[in-house]
């Protein structure tokens, strides 16, 4: 299931007030899914982290009150209404964690603490295929959750990439080389792979990094190719170097007549990525003027994610234009 079909199914499972559970190679998000959901819920999440726990913490450490043996809540506990208990890494955890977990994602509550009553659950974690460390699931647990497996989506990513500040060149480089958004062989002994949350990372350094010197080059490709894999970090790196000779967005929306276009397939989907960052209103015109010199294919990869970015293009004349002209070609 592609990440925003799994954004709706927690929704729906927290509103019927019922645990899900998310199966997911190791990179693809499960995480932040989650706390997606959360955000665009108003609600609250306690993210427990449970190959850090031993059995007891859940019910808390014991203390004598009244000559009564009580135990002190644990304050990883939701105990306040618009809360979201999000248990990652269930699948790693030892079985004595996991059946730890039985009274409490199906009575929310475990021994006298008890959750709020709009509290919902949502556990998270590898799956055994994928050689990560997991820990069978008791069936008495499984049963009582709805399972979703979560496969990373390239649309889904360049979305949400555009929405959260990941650098234009690496969204141009998704669409130029579609399978390089996850590359992950359980079968081979990699410690770097491609990934939604490496990709994400390399992003980050990208940022935190900028290149003006041989020595911060060399540097940065050493740290894409350990955080991507080297195979993958050479081809980005190749890219990157392609992406640096592009026209600049503003100058083309300035002078779409005269500004250059690439004659590359990978410089067309980097000024395509480009271009939509920049696109406005005041600039739509521009914008159909400039790319209506280019291939349709890369006419529509332009329109469609400028309207991803600024749905208010859509009003345009210029767009319904380009609408009409080019008949299913857009699909929005």
């Amino acid at each position: 299931m592609k990440p925003t079909l799994a954004k709706i199914s927690i929704k729906a499972a927290l509103k019927a007030g019922k645990p899900i559970f998310l199966h997911g190679s190791p990179g693809v998000g499960k995480s932040s899914i989650v706390n997606q959901v959360c955000a665009e819920l108003g609600n609250e999440i306690a993210d427990v982290r449970t190959t850090l726990l031993e059995p007891v913490d859940l019910r808390g450490l014991p203390h004598v009150a009244d000559g009564k043996t009580v135990w002190a809540r644990p304050v990883f506990l939701p105990d306040h209404p618009k809360m979201t208990l999000f248990l990652d890494e269930l699948t790693s955890a030892e079985q004595s964690v996991q059946a730890a977990c039985y009274q409490l994602v199906l009575d929310k509550r475990v021994g006298e603490h008890a959750l709020p009553s709009d509290c919902g659950i949502v556990a998270a974690g590898n799956k055994q295929s994928d050689r990560a460390h997991t820990n069978r699931m008791p069936t008495a647990l499984a049963n009582r959750l709805i399972h979703i497996e979560i496969e990373p989506d390239l649309n889904d990513w360049i979305m949400w990439g555009l929405a959260n500040t990941i650098r234009t060149e690496l969204i141009a480089f998704m669409m130029f080389r579609p399978d390089a958004l996850f590359c992950f062989d359980p079968r081979k002994d990699e410690r770097a792979f491609a990934s939604p949350r490496s990709w994400e990372t390399v992003s980050r350094l990208l940022d935190a990094l900028p290149v003006t010197t041989a020595e911060e080059q060399a540097v940065l490709t050493a740290m894409i190719n350990g955080t991507v894999g080297e195979g993958m970090g050479t081809e980005f790196s190749a890219f990157l170097a392609t992406y640096k000779d592009l026209p600049n967005p503003k100058q083309a929306l300035m002078n779409p007549k005269t500004a250059k276009i690439p004659q590359t397939p990978a410089g067309l989907y980097a000024v395509c990525a480009s271009l939509c960052h920049h696109v406005d209103p005041n600039t739509v015109d521009n914008f159909f003027e400039y790319i209506g010199r280019m291939a349709e294919e890369f006419q529509t990869l332009a329109v469609k994610l400028a309207t991803w970015k600024r749905d208010d293009i859509c009003n345009s004349r210029s767009f319904i234009k380009w609408g009409t002209e080019h008949q299913g070609a857009f699909i929005a």
